[in-house]
């Protein structure tokens, strides 16, 4: 490790010592900021508007069964969609009668996609107003919620119960049903990405019909794990559980050649990096590293929680900034040190800096020491001066040290700009528990490398650096799978996923899981009513 930018992470850790100490005394004299949402019937009750949170619903709510012609895009504008009829169904009933009463029928959930694939000149159905979560069975350990709830919300909700999802993503703002649909990734070696925790999917089928799959139904339920949007209208999912304990969050920091040394350790021990999490940046030339790590039952006894700074902070601001004339102003001013600040050193570590707030040492409910992105961060990218595309990918741990070493000599060679990536690369291990036939994990751990491209949006237009990152990644190096939800891996237009793009997805995850998808789909799907023309035929 290097003194210089180990010292730069000391200060952004004292920083947040700092700040925490502001907050308490902001408590003491004020009270305790509010709570944020649950669901949408509390969003009413705070000044936090639907539209802020969720910038493709537009002014839509009030669209009825029957649907309206309508345009749709994603969180922030980037993709666009012209559907015949955008609907958006409060109970099973409407999903049902909207279902048959359409030829085609794609669905999204909250718009936090950066491709094409929900696209529909038919019928579009969000599932923003399926958003109740049902209720927990102590007995299994599993909860049970709608297709539409956001991520936060029912991280929100079992904490405040003593119980957590043992493994969460670091993007936690989008509909759990999208997140399984995707197979988003999780935090963790053992328990996989968030689509292995579900134990049963109610789904509306073509002809109006529901369904719970479970693991008895086989391929049918490996598919829906992942279903990509094809199999029907995911309704209901109920996932596992666990105890809300006190665990310890680590902070380190890493060079390029100590990240590159662990890469070579996991190829030979995964498990040592359960719950490791990476935070690179390019122009650093260094990585923060947090590790979450269970107590003994002694320490367990003995741990106080911590409250999270990321989340006190996020809470404060919309306590103090939240629909005033300060707000929008003050977002400028974020993304202005983020993303124009002609240093990209600089710039890189006010992000860092900023990210200090998230990964700070100490004991934590497990809820709040997984890693995650807070609101107040999601509500500043949400501002139109903040649009980007964002890509992830997924190495085998045999491949995952000549990859990142690979990327490495790119940036070294200038054949790549380290200065075009001044937002950390999030880095993590995954594993293959129960993964879905095309989960991005199935088949064995893996390292995950979620990258942001700003530039096409905010500085320089199309980004060669990033194309050339693209190629490595589909290279034999690397052979990465790719996420679902995430911009192309083939086209310059980032959202527009392609046939090379369903060929790249087959042959990376084997052809015959791919014709075991493509089987069950047939299935759940004879008349193809839910195809999307590019990864199932229409």
């Amino acid at each position: 490790m290097h003194s210089a930018p180990f010292k730069t992470f000391f200060n952004a850790s004292l920083w947040g010592m700092i700040l925490t100490m502001l907050l308490d005394t902001a408590h003491a004299a004020l009270g305790a900021p509010p709570s944020l949402p649950t669901t949408t019937d509390d969003v009413a009750q705070h000044e936090i508007s639907l539209v802020n949170h969720d910038g493709s619903i537009l002014d839509q709510l009030n669209s009825t069964l029957g649907g309206i012609p309508s345009k749709w895009h994603n969180w922030h504008d980037t993709i666009v969609c012209k559907p015949g009829f955008l609907a958006f169904p409060s109970s099973i009933e409407e999903v049902i009668q909207l279902v048959k009463s359409h030829a085609c029928v794609r669905v999204v959930g909250l718009g936090h996609s950066f491709n094409d694939l929900t696209c529909s000149d038919d019928l579009m159905m969000a599932t923003l107003q399926l958003d109740r979560i049902l209720g927990l069975d102590k007995s299994k350990m599993t909860v049970t919620t709608q297709a539409g709830v956001k991520t936060r919300n029912l991280i929100d909700w079992l904490a405040r119960r003593g119980y957590a999802l043992p493994t969460i993503p670091y993007y936690i703002d989008q509909s759990i049903g999208g997140a399984v649909a995707t197979a988003t990734h999780g935090s963790s070696i053992f328990w996989g990405s968030l689509s292995s925790l579900v134990t049963e999917i109610k789904i509306v089928l073509a002809d109006g019909s529901v369904r719970t799959l479970t693991e008895a139904d086989g391929d049918l339920f490996a598919a829906a794990r992942c279903n990509v949007g094809v199999l029907g209208v995911v309704v209901e999912l109920t996932f596992i559980i666990v105890p809300n304990k006190i665990v310890r969050r680590g902070l380190g920091y890493a060079s390029d050649a100590h990240l590159l040394t662990e890469l070579k350790k996991a190829e030979h021990d995964s498990l040592a990096f359960e719950r490791v999490h990476y935070w690179y940046s390019p122009p650093l030339k260094l990585a923060a590293v947090t590790t979450v790590d269970n107590l003994s039952p002694v320490e367990q006894h003995e741990a106080k929680a911590m409250s999270s700074l990321g989340r006190e902070a996020s809470d404060w601001y919309y306590r103090l900034f939240a629909d005033s004339p300060l707000e929008k102003p003050l977002q400028r001013v974020v993304l202005a040190n983020y993303l124009k600040t002609p240093s990209a050193k600089e710039a890189a570590t006010n992000i860092m800096l900023g990210h200090a707030m998230n990964i700070l040492p100490g004991t934590y409910k497990l809820s709040d020491a997984l890693p995650v992105q807070q609101v107040l961060e999601t509500d500043i990218l949400l501002s139109a001066f903040g649009r980007y595309d964002q890509y992830e990918y997924a190495v085998a741990l045999d491949k995952a040290h000549d990859c990142v070493k690979s990327l490495f000599e790119l940036f070294d060679r200038n054949v790549t700009n380290r200065d075009d990536f001044r937002v950390p690369f999030c880095l993590r291990f995954v594993g293959p528990n129960h993964e879905g036939l095309l989960g991005m994990s199935r088949g064995g751990s893996r390292f995950y490398l979620n990258m942001d491209n700003y530039d096409v949006y905010n500085r320089h237009g199309f980004s060669q650096s990033m194309q050339v990152i693209k190629d490595l990644m589909a290279s034999d190096t690397c052979q990465a799978r790719v996420h679902y939800g995430k911009a192309s891996i083939y086209s310059p237009v980032s959202g527009a996923w392609t046939k090379r793009d369903a060929q790249y997805v087959k042959d990376t995850v084997g052809v015959d899981i791919f014709e075991r998808f493509l089987s069950a789909a047939k299935t759940l799907d004879p008349s193809g009513k839910f195809a999307d023309g590019v990864l199932v035929p229409k």
